[in-house]
């Protein structure tokens, strides 16, 4: 009997054993997830967003660390380097927020982040990074002149590339017999050499629907990017569009009061 009692004692510490191991192997790895721009202007800044989970300081009282850098061909104008690091540490809770500073030089760079997850001891590392293509802005313009007798005021203007949206921004005011401009600059990553068409839309309820007789006005153009793979012809290229419409747009804000 006392044979047999062993025998069970000793399946029941196995069967424990087994039961930590098994709540041990439950931890998954530690892992970082980066997000942010995937563009900047030379010597523009971009904020970026690391959220890291799994690993030992997913556990009680645990903590996170990270070491961020930029690695590239040139980073005159750069930051952070990895000589000169941005260094964090938390409980693991939260994102960590990283401030960089684009290179004065047109390449691309990356984003580097080493994590450390610690916890009772036991430290688990990895790392990740994401690329960044610096390149030098295109400045896009639309000038609207305002042939009515009242102010137009916060006139909301977006910008197309090809059809896509490029950005948008408001024109604060127009005073009757002005002109009011909007400017937008835009990074032109993954653009192939050629014509390109631009589209300057001023949508005053901002549905997505150009509506000329509430004083909806959209305008086009055409740029061209030569073939180079990273340089544009001219540092700033400004595409400069006029249009007597602002009349219509005093009309439109009447009406719908």
């Amino acid at each position: 009997m006392r044979t047999g009692w062993v025998g069970v004692l000793a399946l029941v510490t196995v069967f424990a054993a087994l039961l930590a191991a098994g709540g041990a192997s439950a931890q998954s790895p530690v892992t970082g997830v980066l997000s942010g721009p995937t563009a900047l202007a030379p010597g523009g800044s971009g904020t970026f967003y690391l959220n890291v989970s799994g690993g030992p300081a997913s556990e009680a009282s645990g903590n996170v660390s990270i070491k961020a850098y930029i690695t590239g061909a040139d980073l005159a104008g750069g930051q952070p380097l990895q000589a000169s690091s941005y260094t964090s540490q938390t409980n693991g809770t939260g994102p960590f927020i990283i401030n960089v500073t684009a290179p004065q030089k047109e390449q691309v760079i990356t984003v580097v982040v080493e994590i450390n997850s610690t916890a009772g001891g036991r430290t688990e590392s990895t790392k990740v990074s994401r690329g960044v293509t610096v390149i030098t802005p295109i400045t896009l313009t639309a000038t609207f002149r305002n042939d009515g007798g009242s102010a137009a005021l916060n006139v909301p203007v977006r910008f197309f590339v090809d059809g896509k949206v490029a950005g948008a921004t408001n024109i604060t005011r127009i005073d009757p017999g002005t002109t009011g401009t909007a400017t937008f600059a835009y990074l032109p990553v993954g653009l192939a050499p050629g014509a390109h068409t631009v589209r300057a839309e001023a949508d005053l309820n901002r549905n997505g629907v150009i509506e000329p007789d509430k004083g909806e006005v959209a305008v086009v153009d055409v740029f061209y990017k030569r073939d180079f793979e990273l340089t544009w012809p001219y540092a700033v290229l400004i595409m400069g569009i006029t249009v007597s419409v602002a009349y219509l747009v005093i009309r439109a804000r009447r009406r719908r009061r």
